[in-house]
């Protein structure tokens, strides 16, 4: 059976300066991840989405999706069908009167709502999407880079703080760069709600019931576009059985069932667990698995093709969101509760009882009083001296009085450099 420690508070060790770099820390890979990947909707309807509508785009699930639709259709784009306006209509998130739509018939549906295209089929590299990407990206590599280290050192449970707990999110947004230069953020669509009833049958059955002309007086829009105009079509596609479709899926999918072995192999029948630990590990398994197992169902099932995942309006999926924001926050509590400073300054959720020091903490040495010869005996100079009724008497010149020390340095022994002395009981320096 696992041993799992018991709940130690350890907040109140901390400073409340510190406290703001930490939680500082925390949020960033979470807030990095819903700003670079969760869109602005495009409202196509007389009455927007409700709250629970848009709480499910903040979803980690959603915006990998996203990631993944939005490069999977680029790649079943036909040859020179990839233009501004697919681009346009790939990125944008349509909400219309029958809910979310991001499926190929809005890449036509949407025509009569442009207003101005983007310059290019790709992202500028001067642009908010390029710099959310590489700031996505910086924080993946370096998310990745500790685990790897940690792992391969045996520390990565011990480091576990409030300040790390996030950064497998953060490598959740390595999977971005599949489909980074594709990524737009531009205002291209509009749409005004006029009190005019009219809507044509298409309308109707697309689930957008504008007026009759949208925009009147703005004859710049071209409404309805000329024939002349580089406009897609349904036709720009491939099937979704394209091999090279097929095979993205696939590879897309690796890096998800890779973080999930991760976690499935931490989690050790003769392992030490901090409620921190259980707290991570059960939250990952949560995200990992829903995701892993929906993105295959419609991978194997359909639809793949919509940049919308496609439970996305789903009771059930609202809940699965609901229950991962209160997880969330419950993560975040635990770990800040068990969070305190380790005697070399890192950060640990693991009890100062647990010999922690070792793993987390290899360039400290131990210092001891010792028994007399010992090699290991330590001791700080004095000049006073302490009475049984806590006075203190100065001693005569020439004199001092060695008092015992417990507790950890960094540097060399007998060396110039001594990085910090930290002592038990009230005693260091």
């Amino acid at each position: 059976m696992p041993n799992i420690l018991p709940l130690t508070i350890k907040a109140d060790t901390i400073p409340f300066t510190d406290w703001v770099s930490l939680l500082t820390l925390c949020f960033a890979p979470v807030i990095a991840h819903i700003a670079a990947g969760a869109p602005t909707p495009t409202i196509l309807a007389r009455s927007g989405p409700r709250w629970h509508d848009l709480a499910v785009l903040y979803n980690p699930t959603t915006i990998l999706w996203r990631y993944f639709a939005v490069a999977n259709r680029r790649l079943r784009v036909q040859r020179g069908a990839w233009s501004p306006a697919q681009v346009a209509a790939t990125n944008a998130v349509f909400w219309t009167a029958h809910g979310w739509d991001g499926s190929e018939g809005m890449v036509v549906s949407s025509q009569r709502f442009t207003a101005v295209l983007p310059e290019l089929s790709r992202a500028k590299l001067l642009s908010a999407s390029t710099l959310k990407s590489l700031i996505v990206t910086l924080q993946g590599v370096q998310a990745l880079w500790l685990l790897i280290g940690n792992i391969n050192g045996g520390s990565y449970a011990a480091s576990l703080a409030i300040d790390s707990i996030f950064g497998p999110l953060a490598i959740f947004g390595l999977l971005r760069l599949c489909a980074a230069l594709w990524l737009i953020e531009d205002d291209v669509y509009c749409y005004v709600r006029l009190e005019d009833s009219s809507s044509s049958s298409s309308e109707e059955e697309d689930g957008i019931n504008p007026p009759s002309h949208p925009y009147p007086g703005l004859t710049s829009l071209n409404y309805p576009p000329p024939s002349s105009s580089p406009f897609p079509s349904a036709s720009d596609f491939h099937p979704p059985n394209l091999p090279r479709s097929l095979l993205f899926r696939t590879l897309f999918l690796l890096p998800l069932a890779l973080l999930l072995t991760v976690v499935l192999v931490s989690i050790s029948p003769s392992a030490q667990f901090t409620a921190t630990t259980v707290a991570l590990d059960a939250y990952y398994l949560l995200i990992l698995v829903v995701t892993i197992v929906i993105f295959a169902y419609y991978f194997i099932r359909g639809p793949s093709t919509t940049t919308l995942i496609p439970c996305l309006s789903m009771r059930w999926y609202k809940v699965y969101t609901g229950v991962l924001g209160l997880a969330t926050v419950g993560l975040v509590v635990v770990a800040a509760l068990e969070t305190w400073p380790a005697p070399c300054g890192r950060y640990t959720t693991w009890p100062s009882s647990v010999d922690i020091d070792v793993v987390l903490c290899p360039s400290l040495q131990p210092l001891s009083s010792g028994e007399e010869g010992d090699g290991m005996a330590f001791g700080i100079a004095t000049r006073i001296s302490r009475g049984g009724n806590a006075s203190v008497t100065a001693l005569d010149g020439g004199e001092f009085r060695v008092v015992d020390f417990e507790g950890y340095f960094q540097g060399r022994a007998g060396g110039v450099r001594v990085g910090a002395f930290v002592g038990e009981g009230g005693v260091g320096g």
